[in-house]
């Protein structure tokens, strides 16, 4: 018992530390009298227990010192015990597991068909089966959900008998617990010492959302820590412009300036709206902290990346993305003198967002570096300080500097194809005639696919139509995860169009062949020539030579042809398929079909097909899409080269932004009717177009 006041302020420090030691780092206080002017802030007669530790002294529970390696999923400390910082768990998929189409006697659990105890599995589902009146002979996706149920999650503590004979006669009785297909899955997994029963069950497991941490990658501890009502698990998952938005508000609640220097409309969500002012203790220690947090996301959302969420893993990203959070990041440095070297940078923007990465270049000019562009966007051509084309074809007929200086010198070039375009000698022009709708509608219906909003879309038959809307607004969701699968899904390779072959550790090594050197062909079969050229000769050729070669053999000439009016008349022709990039292959796949026989409607998806192409290109790309179109075919065009969308017969904008407030449906129509919807930001840029 101990009166407070300044004379006993030695006594009581020295009486509660050895309370707390006598404690174990946990003291019990009470208020047994306070006087009348006390400040104390327990209540007269109250008990309230301390602790010294991160801990509740009445519950006991615990938590660790808090340090910034705490806060990471790559630290043992932070990161979730149960999926040691992944965010997923590998767990047995029942889409793979379970052939709905099968019965119980046919074997309808698929691992269990190639396993040497197939037939031991198969008897105790037979068995549980016959306990509880299940139908062995009607295909699984028939049988009633509880009994479901039990043949896939067990039977809990209750026990059925089990009778077993071996081949040679032998008879085993037992009475337990049936534990469930995926109980025996995951058991056998666990127990298993054979690399190759372990390779066969991972076939049938995806990754799915830990169930511990839900996915968000740390433990319980670092998920309650806080700041401004904001826990790190609810910024990372917050897109760049609400992250934007949460960190300014720690600081104001006048937040408009701030958004209209940015030209965009402030952020909401249930997130935003738990988020608190910090005070001004707060503001001090974290203000550093706070402003460099603020600077890198500013860049990202200059950039055009104000769509992704923090947490977006770094594999999902395409190649635009990634290399514009690498250009953030250098801008974010603001180092001087330094030569940046970009490769198409505006791949993947939307006109709106590609003024603002311009604008973003500007400035790393305006510090003092120098940026070498590798570009076909227009209007990154136009804004250049100087313009270095080359030309005047591809492959062997460039590689010559056409033009070496500013802008007015490449439009007078009467050899520079880009400036024939930039000035207006040669045009991509509008259609004539729009292509009816009339031909019939393929409907889309409640799209849920990432962003989508439930999302109902038609797609007109017969004709050329163009998805668009800003970077993140839904499109490839739309389009290659939602339409593509529900026309055509591959068994085998899941609609993909492509088998993945993962190789351990390392990838494959290609080595020159040391007994041909490279040439493919026995000694005997390159000692055949024709026209004094070898087939090796041959496929070293460019289709435009080899167009001149063959141009009296009518059947490879149709062949060669149709590759150039691809704009593909400067690759080789033994050029290996794995060598081409994503747009060069699209390609060769169109002058596949049109080099084909008339057939029936076919449904043609192509995902920014004009990627990599000059404007001479896309004019070439143009004509192709349309006369596939004039064959009656469908073709669907997830694009934001407004040359290609001001061509098509129907246009579908997504937006109204990206990210989570993107996915709705912002417009349809005619290329015209676009541009009459005042929130279509594809509608603004094409009116100078039409």
């Amino acid at each position: 018992r101990i009166r407070i006041s300044r004379p006993n302020r030695q006594r009581l420090t020295e009486a509660i530390e050895i309370a707390l030691r006598l404690g174990g780092g946990t003291v019990a206080i009470e208020n047994i009298e306070a006087s009348e002017d006390s400040e104390a802030k327990i209540e007269e007669g109250e008990i309230v227990a301390y602790s010294e530790e991160f801990a509740c002294p009445v519950h006991g529970s615990f938590l660790p010192e808090m340090s910034p390696r705490v806060f990471s999923f790559n630290n043992p400390l932070g990161a979730c015990p149960a999926c040691q910082g992944l965010g997923v768990q590998r767990e047995f998929s029942p889409e793979l597991v379970i052939d709905q189409n099968s019965t119980i006697e046919e074997g309808c659990i698929k691992p269990f068909r190639r396993s040497m105890m197939s037939g031991w599995y198969k008897s105790q589902m037979i068995q549980v089966s016959n306990h509880y009146s299940i139908p062995t002979d009607v295909p699984f996706r028939s049988l009633d959900e509880d009994h479901k149920d039990i043949l896939l999650f067990g039977t809990g503590s209750t026990t059925i008998g089990f009778h077993f004979e071996s081949d040679r006669g032998s008879s085993y009785r037992m009475n337990r617990p049936w534990e469930g297909v995926f109980a025996r899955l995951r058991r056998t997994l666990t127990d298993t010492s054979s690399d190759r029963t372990r390779s066969r069950l991972s076939a049938f497991m995806t990754d799915e959302p830990c169930s511990s941490c839900d996915g968000k990658k740390l433990n319980t501890a670092v998920s309650m820590v806080s700041v401004g009502g904001i826990s790190l698990p609810d910024f990372s998952a917050s897109t760049v412009m609400e992250a934007l938005a949460i960190v300014q508000a720690w600081k104001t609640t006048d937040l408009d300036p701030i958004w209209e220097d940015l030209e965009r409309d402030r952020p909401t969500g249930v997130t935003l709206d738990k988020t608190q002012i910090l005070d001004d203790r707060s503001l001090y220690i974290g203000n550093d902290v706070i402003k460099e947090i603020e600077s890198r996301l500013r860049f990202l959302a200059l950039v055009g990346l104000d769509y992704l969420t923090m947490d977006r893993r770094a594999n999902t990203l395409s190649g635009g993305e990634s290399q514009r959070i690498r250009l953030a990041t250098q801008i974010g440095t603001r180092l001087t003198g330094v030569m940046y070297v970009l490769d198409e940078p505006s791949i993947g923007l939307h006109p709106r967002d590609n003024s603002r990465l311009l604008d973003t270049l500007r400035e790393l000019t305006d510090l003092g570096n120098t940026l070498i562009v590798v570009e076909h966007d227009e209007s990154t051509l136009m804004q250049a300080d100087w313009l270095v084309d080359l030309g005047p074809g591809a492959g062997k007929e460039g590689g010559e500097i056409i033009v070496s200086g500013q802008i007015e010198d490449l439009v007078d070039n009467p050899r520079s194809e880009t400036g024939a375009y930039l000035s207006g000698r040669k045009t991509i022009p509008v259609p004539n005639k729009r292509k009816s709708t009339e031909g019939g509608w393929l409907v889309v219906k409640n799209a849920k696919q990432n962003n989508l909003q439930n999302l109902d879309v038609a797609f007109p038959l017969g004709c050329m139509i163009a998805v668009t809307g800003v970077s993140g607004s839904g499109k490839s969701s739309l389009v290659t995860e939602t339409l593509a699968p529900a026309l055509l899904r591959s068994e085998s390779c899941k609609g993909a169009g492509s088998s993945i072959l993962e190789m351990n550790f390392l990838p494959d090594v290609w080595v020159t062949c040391e007994v041909c050197k490279g040439k493919r062909y026995t000694r005997e079969t390159l000692e055949v020539v024709w026209k004094g050229r070898t087939i090796h000769d041959v496929l070293d050729m460019s289709v435009d030579e080899a167009c001149k070669l063959f141009e009296n053999q009518r059947k490879i000439s149709r062949i060669l042809t149709t590759l150039q009016d691809v704009g593909l008349g400067y690759i080789r022709l033994g050029q290996p398929a794995t060598t081409l990039s994503g747009g060069e292959a699209q390609r060769v796949k169109l002058a596949t079909e049109l080099h084909r026989p008339p057939k029936k409607h076919t449904f043609y998806i192509l995902d920014e097909p004009t990627t990599g192409l000059s404007l001479f290109d896309v004019h070439q790309l143009v004509e192709v899409l349309l006369r596939i179109r004039s064959n009656g075919h469908t073709v669907v065009i997830v694009e934001h080269h407004l040359d290609v969308v001001k061509s098509c017969d129907w246009v579908i904008d997504l937006g109204p932004e990206g990210g989570s407030r993107g996915g709705s449906l912002v417009a349809q129509g005619t290329p015209e009717d676009i541009t009459t919807v005042e929130e279509s930001h594809t509608g603004r840029h094409l009116t100078d177009l039409l």
